[in-house]
């Protein structure tokens, strides 16, 4: 598929998980993984649910009442949101373009490389 597997656009009223990304420390949140300074990541709600299949404008609202925001695409991809918890690794889950993509386009991508080497046509995690 164009762009890779790692990446889709997908209808807005798809449900997939949430990895929410803050440049400032949220108590709730995680550190991100050391590759990522000052950026701290979280998959649960406030209710400290974990949050496996939501729309996407679940998912931002989910993130903005952690006054967070929706991870981009290219955080996800370079393992930033690994320690984010909630068994998460393997899938795509909600992204934003951050400031380059149209706002309008909804993606999903990879929420870690273990996730594009298991989209990846042929591709193992050995």
């Amino acid at each position: 598929s164009p762009g890779g597997s790692d990446t889709a656009v997908v209808s807005a009223y798809s449900t997939y998980g949430v990895r929410c990304c803050s440049d400032t420390e949220i108590s709730s949140f995680e550190p991100a993984s050391t590759n990522c300074p000052n950026l701290w990541v979280s998959s649960r709600s406030t209710d400290s649910d974990c949050v496996r299949e939501v729309t996407y404008s679940d998912a931002v609202a989910i993130c903005d009442a952690h006054g967070a925001r929706l991870c981009t695409a290219q955080e996800n991809l370079d393992d930033c949101t690994r320690p984010a918890k909630c068994s998460l690794n393997d899938n795509k889950v909600w992204a934003s373009y951050g400031e380059e993509g149209p706002p309008s386009t909804v993606v999903v991508s990879c929420s870690s490389q273990k996730c594009v080497k298991l989209q990846s046509p042929g591709g193992s995690d050995t």
